[in-house]
């Protein structure tokens, strides 16, 4: 399919304005017929046209059309953006003049782009900054501070693929651009867009300066997948990503650093209004994300298809906080796949808990289907294989009419070590190492420990002597209660009870009274 359309010089003015695409012309379109579109008289030969005043303007675009013509039908529209001139175009928003039925394949090829972008087209789009691979820096894109500047980019329809940009704001007479958000997605009726981003970065001031907007405003989304980016160094009084209804959300191998947000979402707040949505959550690193919800993750959903699934997997949280539920806030689960396995959790808070018990995850249930003694279990299984290095950092809450049942347990030390021995009701693991203030019986004493040898460890794992008869495996003495065949300790290391003592009451008590 070929396609014309005028050609015309573009000024900067048009950055923010918005055309329909233009129809395609017939397939037997001539060189003839680009003279026409360029005003010239149609009777002229190509040859005196080639010789004409006016061939440099003409010369300058024929290899734009050249381009468009001879495009297979199945091929996209492959355009070079540069706004400093040699280019096909200077912005990319006169690329959607041209009707690409089969998509377009946009590459900026300046180190700094500016525009305001809307994005109506049903069709596939990608946006490519320069390539990397050759130690060029990543391409910049900037909003512009002029009018029509809430958003970056606005999609409103289509699927928008977007590889390798470096997403900067900007200051102008203190007000920061864009004043929204970088990207909005803001279907028109009955559409629901696709986002997918690559290799980008999104890019604030710093934790505790100047206030941007949001980095990401996504409405009723059908798929979004974002791979490989970085979102650091904001302060905001929004979510830095804010997701209202999806279908398929993905967020992989990407960055969360050095996130602050004033008010109760921190860097991710997904709120999931379609019955079947899937949520995959993996290999990210959040790390000193923080606000007064949950400085990570807040998700909301009822998942009651039957289909729904969630994921928050092999993710590391790092120094992240929220003034009531630390790093990560579920509510409103069903009974459905939910999976938090194998995170890693360290160093996070709950600011408001004086304990700071559930720092890491806090799970709200908000329904009545679960059965009541399923609840606990259910969320252990739910975090198989996570490990954290800070005591009872899970709370589970099940809202009933009743009576609401709450808890904490613990997950898996970082270290591998067992919990000190006040915690180890609220849930421990075989093949935990013993410590000398964590030592339940089934732990594995360390092998290479020098301040607590394998003797002490073994002797701690004892338990003590009760009734009248040996355990099995021996039992250890306390206080007033000396059977003959009960272990003292095995120095006089504790000063509370040392061995000495013990093998003094021992006697005493074992001696026959004449």
């Amino acid at each position: 399919m070929f396609i014309i359309l005028p050609l015309v010089s573009l000024s900067f003015s048009s950055l923010t304005e918005i055309r329909n695409p233009q129809q395609s012309t017939p397939d037997n379109t001539t060189i003839s017929d680009i003279s026409q579109i360029f005003g010239i008289d149609p009777i002229t030969s190509q040859s005196n046209l080639l010789t004409d005043a006016r061939n440099d303007f003409i010369e300058s675009k024929i290899p734009v059309a050249f381009k468009l013509m001879n495009k297979s039908a199945n091929v996209s529209c492959q355009m070079i953006i540069k706004q400093s001139g040699g280019g096909d175009y200077i912005t990319i928003d006169a690329v959607f003049l041209q009707a690409c039925s089969d998509g377009y394949e946009i590459t900026l090829l300046d180190s700094e782009h500016i525009e305001n972008l809307i994005v109506d087209q049903t069709s596939t789009i990608l946006i490519k900054g320069q390539d990397t691979t050759s130690e060029q820096l990543q391409t910049i894109w900037k909003s512009g501070t002029g009018f029509s500047t809430s958003n970056t980019i606005k999609l409103q329809n289509g699927t928008l693929t977007i590889n390798n940009i470096n997403f900067l704001f900007v200051i102008l007479s203190s007000i920061v651009y864009p004043t929204n958000s970088i990207i909005l997605v803001e279907p028109q009726s009955n559409s629901f867009p696709s986002l997918f981003l690559d290799h980008c970065k999104f890019q604030g001031y710093g934790g505790d300066k100047t206030k941007i907007s949001s980095m990401l405003i996504l409405n009723s989304i059908n798929q979004l997948q974002i791979s490989y980016c970085n979102f650091s160094q904001a302060h905001s009084s929004n979510p830095f990503v804010f997701v209202c209804g999806y279908s398929s959300l993905t967020v992989e191998n990407s960055n969360f650093t050095d996130l602050k947000s004033d008010e109760f979402e921190g860097a991710m707040y997904l709120h999931g209004e379609f019955i079947d949505s899937k949520v995959v959550i993996q290999n990210n690193r959040f790390v000193r994300c923080s606000a007064k919800d949950a400085g990570a993750i807040i998700l909301t959903t009822a998942l009651s298809g039957k289909q729904s699934s969630l994921q928050i997997i092999d993710n590391q949280f790092i120094s992240c906080c929220g003034s009531y539920y630390g790093a990560i806030l579920l509510t409103q689960l069903g009974k459905k796949n939910i999976s938090l396995n194998n995170n890693i959790f360290q160093d996070n808070e709950r600011i408001r808990q004086s304990s700071n018990f559930g720092c890491d995850v806090s799970v709200i249930y908000t329904q009545f289907l679960m059965p009541n003694a399923n609840w606990e279990q259910y969320c252990k299984s739910a975090l198989q294989g996570s490990k954290s290095n800070k005591p009872q950092s899970v709370n589970y809450i099940h809202y009933q009419p009743d009576e609401d049942i709450y808890g904490f347990f613990n997950l898996r030390s970082i270290s591998g070590n067992c919990w000190d021995s006040q915690y180890q009701s609220w849930s421990d693991y075989s093949e935990c190492v013993c410590t000398t203030q964590g030592h339940p019986n089934y732990c594995t004493c360390p092998s290479n420990e020098p301040t607590y040898t394998q003797e002490q460890c073994q002797f701690d794992k004892l338990p003590v002597c009760y009734g009248y008869s040996e355990s099995t495996g021996g039992c250890k003495c306390s206080f007033g209660n000396y059977p003959s065949y009960c272990l003292c300790p095995l120095n006089n290391d504790n000063a509370s009870y040392t061995q000495t003592q013990c093998e003094h009451e021992k006697q005493i008590a074992n001696t026959p009274i004449q």
